[in-house]
This record gives structure tokens, C-alpha cells and sequence, in this order.
């Protein structure tokens, strides 16, 4: 498991967030901690300042989308894992999640062996990642 995961969970419905917190095993996850944003906009702060790992994120909601938190994270060059947690079945916000790099799209209701085998998935790409970048780092001092 990846060390010092954070996991950002975006959603208006603070039960969703609440559920989530209780339910997942974040030592077994490995996953420090849980942040939560309750709207888009709360979000971007929480991704400029903490850089989570993984993030989860509703689509519709209040301020800023969480389509629209995904371009962000696409424009900016921001590394995470995303998964969109969302009532929206509609195949245009789907198309749109896989085209600025959505690793998931998971349906509400939540069920949570599926959004454990996601998380699992996230954590591995995290993991997988860190190694090519420690790999990388490690070729340019031995060039240097």
C-alpha cells in the first residue's frame, strides 16, 4: 500500500461523505485521511493546497461541477486518481469523465465492495506512479 494516501471526497450531500467515512477501512485502504468538500469550489482549495491521491466527486453540485473540478485538475496538470460518485447514469457526463481522465464512474447508490475494488485499483495506479517517479529520479542523479 501507498503511504500517506489522502482521499478527498466531494459531494453536497454531507450523509454520502458521512456513509463513506464510516464505512471504508481506511487502514486496510491505506488511506491517511479523509478530506471532505462540499461543493466544487471547496474542492480545487482542498486539491491546491493538500495534493490528495485519490479524489471521489459528485458531478451536480452547487458553485463549481464536478465535471468542471476534473478540467481543473486536467488543465493544471494535477496527479490524482478520480472517480466520479454520481446518481448520473447519462453517457454524455460518462464520455466527458474518460476525456480529461477519469479513472472511474461509479453509480450511487453506493455499493461499497465495488467502490472498495475502484479504491483498490486508484491506490495501485498511485503506487505504481510513485515507483516510475522514484525510478526516474533516481536515473537523473545517476546521469548527473
Amino acid at each position: 500500500m501507498a503511504i500517506n494516501v489522502k482521499l478527498l471526497v466531494c459531494d453536497d450531500d454531507i450523509s454520502t461523505i458521512d456513509v463513506i467515512q464510516s464505512q471504508l477501512n481506511c487502514q486496510e485502504l491505506g488511506i491517511q485521511c479523509i478530506l471532505r468538500a462540499y461543493n466544487g469550489e471547496a474542492a480545487i482549495g482542498i486539491i491546491e493546497r493538500e495534493r490528495p491521491e485519490l479524489i471521489l466527486c459528485d458531478i451536480g453540485m452547487p458553485k463549481v461541477s464536478g465535471i468542471e473540478v476534473l478540467k481543473y485538475i486536467y488543465e493544471n496538470g494535477v496527479y490524482t486518481e478520480f472517480a466520479f460518485l454520481t446518481c448520473y447514469e447519462d453517457f454524455e457526463y460518462a464520455r466527458e469523465a474518460v476525456r480529461y481522465g477519469a479513472t472511474n464512474y461509479l453509480t450511487k447508490p453506493i455499493d461499497f465492495d465495488e467502490l472498495n475494488e475502484a479504491l483498490l485499483r486508484m491506490i495501485s495506479s498511485v503506487n505504481e506512479h510513485l515507483a516510475q517517479w522514484e525510478k526516474g529520479e533516481d536515473q537523473s542523479a545517476r546521469d548527473t
